[in-house]
């Protein structure tokens, strides 16, 4: 709790439109960005080699080689290196890893049939006084 900012928690806004909640899932946008793409979903990766002339990641289903890899490694399995990079990751990249924190949390997310709130209002967060409980 020390780490979180309360002064900063509600500063994003990077962009001029409000945030939007989809509630019928990504796929919508993420469908015509990947098209055409080979992109493997529930591959676990072992290894990533890379080089000037592109990258190979070694994964359970056999090894895959392209131009580029988008690496959605989680933040623990990076600062764990269970996975490693040949040649090792940059090591500025590998600081900057060390020094992100982390911590468990939990989100929950109810649908209401209709509103009971002012409808600016996105999201609601509450912060009580007592250590740990939300």
């Amino acid at each position: 709790m020390e780490d979180v900012s309360a002064v900063y928690r509600d500063d994003d806004s990077a962009f001029p439109t409000p945030d939007v909640v989809i509630t019928t899932g990504y796929s919508v946008i993420l469908e015509p960005i990947a098209k055409d793409l080979n992109i493997r979903l529930m591959t676990v990766v072992s290894a990533i080699r890379y080089d000037d002339d592109g990258v190979t990641a070694e994964t359970s289903a056999g090894a895959f080689e392209g131009d580029y890899c988008v690496c959605s490694l989680s933040l623990g399995v990076l600062k764990a290196k269970k996975v490693p990079f040949d040649p090792a990751l940059p090591s500025e990249y590998q600081t900057d890893i060390g020094k992100i924190g982390f911590k468990p949390v939990t989100k929950i997310a109810f649908k209401f049939e209709k509103a009971f709130w002012g409808v600016e209002t996105q999201y609601f967060g509450v912060m009580a006084e007592t250590k740990g409980r939300w």
